[in-house]
């Protein structure tokens, strides 16, 4: 697959040349540069921030990089759900406890209503 060659400056880092694929997006850019670092940055280029899906830009000179810079937000941000499910469950046990002593209670209520109390 042919290559391209890009400007990326990491955060206050020099500026450096990094060889691509010439399909690379910028998802791919910051895999090559951050590894697993990479979702902790966001990417500029010409004071536009861009996506993942945004193939890299082939104008990029050492003067004009593209810019990888620490994310202020956590937008792509990795939220594990491993540990709701038993939470979940346990409001949903709580809830039928309440509600079992709820009609229990609504039971004895209209009981004694019959009984004239």
């Amino acid at each position: 697959m042919p290559k391209i060659v890009i400007w990326a400056q990491i955060a206050d880092h020099e500026a450096e040349k990094v060889k691509l694929d010439d399909s690379a997006d910028i998802a791919d850019l910051k895999e090559e540069l951050l590894g697993k670092e990479a979702r902790k940055y966001q990417v500029y280029y010409n004071g536009q921030q861009l996506k993942p899906s945004t193939i890299v830009p082939s104008g990029t000179t050492c003067e004009n990089p593209v810019l990888l810079k620490i994310s202020q937000d956590n937008s792509c941000a990795v939220v594990s759900t491993e540990n709701l499910a038993p939470t979940v469950n346990n409001n949903v046990s709580n809830v039928e406890s309440i509600r079992s002593k709820y009609v229990a209670v609504g039971q004895i209520a209209r009981d004694a209503s019959r009984a004239g109390m």
